[in-house]
């Protein structure tokens, strides 16, 4: 979430909104006339004058640009740092994906709205990853056939700072613990790593003070503790697994998430208090484990949530 009124410098940061993803790399040895796969961007939704980067450590700026002026020729991309490129957040675009023998590459997209924008609740980016259905080409187009491998979506509602403050410390608390669980060589370390950097930058423009905000796994901030949640009398359950999926009412207002728990079953949670849900979020974008404690009149109805650090094999 942004601020875009102020007319500050100081709250330039704050238009920026950050988002982790990861794609899959282009087949190895794909024959040099058939098309890599790409990401395929729609920045529609978006304000004129938005401006994006995109950072992917594990393949660096250059061999990206060299295939995208190979592929779409004065196609607008551009070289921020070795690792980065930007382009204009305009239309749709595509940046082609290089080829890798590994797994997924991590990677951060970062986009900044410009200052004076529309009054709009949300603006929105809408990220998928396309590639061949097979390397034959079709008859009647005499190109390969496209479909979807994944997507993603960043959303950026607007909102007064002084109701984003709060909000955005207890993001960078939590992240910071996220950050402190990962080894240097994980292939999300850099990442997380500039994720993190953002989100202090973001604090700063907001008015706040990122220095002072330490890492925490439930976000709290500097002088707050967590509490014990309502005891352990009439606790009968706890849930295990990861936040799958998070759901909205009519409003766009926070009402349920679903967890798929470690025996493979989903279970729904209800609860509509804000804090709760700003928690669940970050679990949920961390992808991390959680363990849901109900009582036994209420199963539907969370009265803690644990959060547990990475193990071995998560954020490989």
């Amino acid at each position: 979430m942004i601020d875009i009124t102020p007319a500050s410098r100081a709250m330039a940061a704050a238009r920026r909104v950050p988002q982790t993803f990861e794609c899959r790399p282009t087949a190895v040895g794909l024959a040099a006339d058939v098309l890599p796969d790409e990401l395929m961007i729609d920045w529609r939704a978006l304000p004129r004058g938005t401006s994006a980067s995109i950072y992917l450590p594990a393949v660096g700026a250059d061999p990206i640009l060299a295939m995208a002026e190979k592929l779409y020729g004065g196609q607008s991309l551009v070289r921020v740092d070795g690792d980065t490129i930007g382009l204009a957040a305009s239309g749709v675009s595509y940046v082609p994906i290089p080829p890798g023998p590994g797994g997924n590459y991590a990677g951060l997209l970062t986009i900044e709205l410009p200052e004076g924008a529309l009054e709009r609740r949300q603006y929105g980016v809408t990220v998928r990853q396309v590639t061949n259905v097979s390397t034959e080409r079709d008859d009647r187009t005499g190109r390969t056939r496209r479909r979807v491998r994944g997507a993603f979506q960043l959303t950026a509602p607007v909102r007064p700072a002084e109701t984003l403050l709060v909000r955005e410390q207890r993001r960078l608390a939590f992240f910071r613990w996220v950050l402190g669980g990962l080894d240097l060589a994980n292939r999300w370390h850099p990442v997380m790593k500039r994720f993190v950097h953002e989100l202090a930058l973001r604090v700063d423009g907001l008015g706040g003070d990122a220095g002072a905000i330490g890492a925490s796994s439930i976000g709290a901030l500097p002088g707050e503790h967590a509490g014990s949640g309502g005891g352990a009398g009439g606790i009968e359950h706890e849930w295990r697994g990861k936040i799958e999926d998070l759901i909205f009412d009519q409003f766009g207002d926070f009402e349920a998430f679903r967890m798929k728990t470690e025996t493979g079953q989903f279970k729904t949670f209800r609860s509509r208090e804000e804090e709760f849900a700003a928690l669940v979020e970050r679990a949920w974008h961390a992808r991390l484990r959680v363990t849901v404690v109900t009582s036994k009149h209420h199963p539907d109805m969370p009265l803690r949530i644990l959060l547990h650090p990475p193990i071995k094999g998560e954020w490989a």
